[in-house]
C-alpha cells in the first residue's frame, strides 16, 4: 500500500504531463469506483487505486531528457497515463487461473530467473537503496539526489537505520513462517506492520530532531 501510495504521488506530480485526452478526474472515477465494482461482483482483479502498479512500470511509462546537461539528472518531460496498462495486467493475471496446466510446462529455473530480475529492477530508485548509496557516499557527490538537499548527515543514517531495522524484523518474521513450531511467532506479522504504522503517523512526528524532514523523506 504505501508504495502505490508513492506511485499515486508521483503520477499526481506528472498530472499536467500526461499525454491522454480525457482529464484526471475521469481517471479517479475509474480507479475508485468503476474499477473496484468489478473486483467486487465479478472477481476481476482490477483492485489498485492507483494507473500504475509498480515504480518500474511508472518510470517505464515516462518520457526523460535523452541527452540532459552535464551535472543534472535527467527532466521527464512527459507521462503516457493510462487505463489500458491496467487493463491488460488484470487480463492477464486472471487468465493466469485458467491456464494453470500450461505454466506447469516452464521451468522453475526460468521463473526464479524472472522474478530475481524484476526483483533487481525495482530497486533502482527506492529510497531505501538511495539512502544505503549515501551513506556510503561522501557529501559532495549528494548533488544527483534532490531528496537529499539540506538533508543533515546524521538524519539520513537515523533513516537508513530505521529502514533496515523494519526490513530486518520483517524477514526475519517470513522465515520464521516456514517453520511450523514458529508459526505463532510469524503470525505477528500483521501487528508489526501495523505498529510501524502507527509508529509512523504518531511517534516520530514527535521526535523533534527528525520531525522536520519526516514528510519530505517518508511520505
Amino acid at each position: 500500500m504505501r508504495q502505490q501510495t508513492k506511485v499515486r504521488a508521483s503520477v499526481v506530480v506528472l498530472a499536467s504531463k500526461a499525454k491522454k485526452p480525457s482529464p484526471i478526474a475521469n481517471d479517479h472515477f475509474l480507479s475508485n469506483i468503476v474499477y473496484p465494482l468489478f473486483s467486487a461482483f465479478l472477481g476481476f482483479p482490477l483492485v489498485s487505486g492507483v494507473p500504475v502498479r509498480t515504480t518500474a512500470n511508472l518510470r517505464a511509462l515516462v518520457k526523460y531528457e535523452v541527452n540532459p546537461p552535464p551535472g543534472r539528472s535527467p527532466k521527464a518531460l512527459y507521462i503516457i497515463e493510462q487505463r489500458v496498462n491496467t487493463l491488460i495486467v488484470g487480463i492477464l493475471i486472471t487468465l493466469s487461473v485458467f491456464i494453470g496446466d500450461v505454466l506447469q510446462y516452464i521451468p522453475v529455473a526460468t521463473l526464479y530467473g524472472l522474478f530475481l530480475y524484476l526483483g533487481l529492477f525495482c530497486l533502482k530508485g527506492m529510497q531505501l537503496i538511495v539512502f544505503l548509496r549515501v551513506v556510503l557516499t561522501r557529501r559532495k557527490y549528494w548533488g544527483e539526489w534532490a531528496l537529499l538537499d539540506g538533508l543533515p548527515n546524521r538524519q539520513v543514517v537515523v533513516f537508513t537505520l530505521i529502514w533496515l531495522l523494519e526490513l530486518t524484523v520483517l524477514l526475519v518474521l517470513l522465515i520464521f513462517s516456514e517453520f511450523p513450531v514458529l508459526l505463532p511467532v510469524a503470525a505477528c506479522l500483521p501487528f508489526v506492520l501495523l505498529l510501524a504504522g502507527i509508529l509512523r503517523r504518531f511517534a516520530m512526528p514527535r521526535w523533534k530532531w527528525i520531525a522536520p524532514y519526516l514528510e519530505r523523506v517518508i511520505a
